[in-house]
């Protein structure tokens, strides 16, 4: 039988648009993006009515403000190159057996050789290894990745993993207590807790039922090879490494290789609530 994620996917709402994107950006964010003052900096000039738009103060650092508005921080206009870009952003099924980079020294196919040629230039945010498969986020933006991607967002990231079991060798509770409380490898390598779910034996072509678990895992760390290397500190070996699901989003009906770009106003939300995050932190 073949192994599909849609074997064990819960329905996420993940909404879908396509065409070109204008929502505005925040008064707050224009100022930060000028480089001068930190985000929170930034937020405490407009609040303080160091900030003019269109020549008058606003102390609201929300305020929308569209391309072309006249910006000025303290009586200096701020260059219309800081003006934010839009933030655009895709959910990818990664198929398996493609790296993700944008060339392999060794010649081996990567996601950007496969990705539809009408996608603008885009980054991923974070990585799956080669033999993994599943979400991938692709952005137009690297300060939205940046962020998606930093441990302090502790964003959850979703995996379907096989483990090759097999005769006495069975996952046990306390190994699953051990992941749940965070484990420490032999090498002294440390990964935070995970929530663990063992969910169903016996796909991976064993008829028998036997020599295979499959095990939901979330995490928020989202370090190398994680997954892979928490199961090895047990002697086990993964089979299939399956992302489901990350943070908002999931892979809901996407087969492999398919693209869907995720709704504009969706991404404007993250990207603020992402922003807010990090300048309470």
């Amino acid at each position: 039988m073949a192994v599909t994620a849609q074997m064990f996917i819960r329905p996420h709402s993940s909404a879908v648009a396509s065409g070109p994107m204008k929502l505005p950006s925040s008064l707050q964010r224009v100022v930060a993006k000028a480089g001068e003052v930190s985000r929170r900096a930034a937020q405490s000039a407009v609040i303080n009515g160091r900030v003019t738009l269109n020549g008058s103060i606003n102390r609201n650092p929300a305020l929308p403000v569209q391309t072309g508005d006249a910006v000025a921080l303290d009586g200096r206009p701020l260059p219309t190159t800081t003006m934010p870009t839009v933030e655009r952003l895709w959910r990818y099924h990664k198929p398996r057996g493609l790296i993700v980079t944008h060339k392999d020294p060794h010649g081996r196919p990567t996601i950007f050789d496969e990705l539809p040629s009408y996608l603008p230039r885009v980054v991923t945010v974070g990585r799956l290894d080669r033999e993994s498969e599943g979400l991938l986020l692709l952005t137009t933006s690297g300060s939205l990745a940046r962020r998606l991607c930093h441990p302090t967002s502790q964003i959850t990231r979703e995996y379907l993993t096989c483990v090759v079991t097999g005769g006495e060798r069975a996952i046990r509770s306390s190994m699953v207590e051990q992941l749940e409380a965070g484990i420490t490898l032999k090498e002294g390598f440390t990964f935070a807790p995970m929530r663990v779910e063992l969910v169903r034996r016996g796909f991976g072509g064993d008829p028998s039922g036997s020599g295979r678990q499959w095990a939901r895992m979330r995490l928020t760390e989202g370090k190398k090879h994680e997954v892979r290397r928490a199961w090895s500190e047990f002697g086990f070996s993964v089979t299939h490494l399956i992302r489901i699901a990350y943070g908002d989003f999931a892979l809901d009906g996407l087969h492999a290789g398919d693209v869907a770009e995720v709704a504009p106003e969706d991404v404007q939300s993250l990207s603020e609530r992402l922003e807010a995050h990090h300048a309470q932190g």
